[in-house]
């Protein structure tokens, strides 16, 4: 029997792209295909060059550990427009489409097998030059359904996979997600040094593109009435809000990196596309890894729920009860 597989290639940022993996490694496992992951896009590494193996490791007999370029070679794949372009990003050859108001009020009983879901957001091949799609556009065999919408059964034997956040349970999956040693031990390091599973609130603010829906001052007056001193582990893209939270706090431990200068409406991860500082993008994506990974090792969780990046932190977390969205308490 000829082995089956899907390729995930990465988009968005670190939180959405774990999302995927996890998603992918589900359908994976309920398909019987080998997971390929492809990060060469470029974003957090080198353009070409596949970051993913150099930070993790999906701990599961379907994960392909191989070369990529022997699953590039693969000609049987869907879509079928990727057969000669199977190096490059999904950004290079596709970007989202939004459904236009007709589809959307077309019953999904109207759509077929591969075509059921396609009345939702969609990757439309660049060629056709707009980012609305309509009719026809569904029907197109070099458009892309987002990943977490592929149906089960499918015969290709290589399926091409993108998605931003597929809405899928990952609880099972985010168990096989291993660290690369080197930096799990460094994680481990700073988790025992400062014993933050004994007694470190770990606080998570994303305010570049993502910002939060509730004033800042919110979780600043809930730690305050309900914390006191406790010591805080915080993450944050951005340095006037680690400046704001240190003024408030006198016991705030953060990592130490440098943030690009915040562009409005855009996040950190997208700075990669832009830049061509390849040791940059790899400091990077390790110490947004290491806030990810070290605010679930914390013993009581603040994460900010519309951030897929601090929702991967809540599902790490071994206490979910002692884990809040913070926008919520």
């Amino acid at each position: 029997m000829t082995q089956k597989y899907l390729l995930v290639k990465g988009c968005a940022g670190l939180g959405n792209r774990i999302f995927s993996v996890l998603d992918a490694l589900n359908y994976c496992i309920k398909n019987n295909r080998r997971l390929v992951v492809d990060w060469s896009d470029g974003q957090f590494g080198k353009k070409g060059e596949d970051v993913f193996k150099d930070f993790f490791h999906v701990d599961d007999s379907c994960f392909y550990e191989g070369p990529l370029s022997r699953i590039y070679e693969i000609a049987d794949c869907d879509p079928q427009y990727w057969r000669s372009k199977m190096s490059s990003s999904i950004y290079d050859i596709y970007q989202v489409g939004n459904p236009n108001f007709l589809l959307k009020k077309i019953p999904s009983l109207f759509f077929k097998n591969k075509f059921k879901r396609r009345k939702h957001s969609l990757w439309v091949n660049k060629k056709l030059g707009r980012i609305k799609y309509g009719i026809l556009d569904v029907f197109d065999k070099d458009n892309m359904t987002f990943g977490g919408h592929l149906e089960y059964n499918l015969q290709p034997q290589l399926l091409i996979y993108a998605d931003f956040n597929p809405k899928n349970d990952s609880i099972y999956a985010i168990s096989k997600i291993k660290l690369e040693k080197e930096l799990e031990k460094e994680i481990n390091h700073l988790t025992s040094e400062h014993h933050l599973s004994e007694k470190y609130i770990g606080l998570h603010i994303r305010y570049s593109d993502k910002k939060p829906l509730s004033k800042i001052d919110k979780i600043i007056y809930h730690i305050e009435n309900e914390y006191g001193d406790t010591p805080i582990f915080l993450a944050t893209d951005n340095i006037k809000i680690e400046k704001m939270i240190k003024a408030h706090f006198k016991n705030v431990l953060t990592l130490q990196k440098d943030l690009p200068d915040p562009i409005e409406g855009r996040g950190i991860h997208m700075w990669g596309i832009d830049n061509l500082d390849e040791a940059y993008k790899s400091k990077m994506i390790k110490s947004s890894i290491m806030d990810m990974w070290l605010l679930s090792r914390c013993k009581t969780l603040f994460y900010q729920g519309n951030s897929s990046f601090s929702r991967i932190s809540h599902l790490l977390h071994s206490n979910k009860n002692l884990c809040y969205d913070w926008e919520k308490v």
